[in-house]
């Protein structure tokens, strides 16, 4: 029989699969500079940041910091 993942669980592997795909799109320098020469792919970018900011506060503000914390302890474990 199939154990069945607790919502917590299912909320957890979702959110370290978001955070990882963030955290990994890192920037070299030659994206750098298409970002600072091309006004269209900074705006992109800063909307981007802020959504992720956006995300970070709404979902402190359901399950709280002490669990937000605890989770991007688990990612920033996950991508070591």
């Amino acid at each position: 029989m199939k154990n069945k993942l607790t919502e917590q669980q299912r909320i957890d592997e979702v959110l370290s699969k978001i955070f990882s795909a963030l955290i990994r799109k890192k920037m070299g320098k030659t994206v750098q500079d298409m970002v600072k020469k091309n006004p269209k792919i900074k705006k992109s970018v800063d909307n981007l940041n802020k959504g992720i900011d956006d995300f970070n506060d709404a979902f402190r503000q359901e399950y709280g910091d002490e669990y937000a914390d605890r989770v991007k302890r688990d990612v920033q474990n996950l991508l070591k």
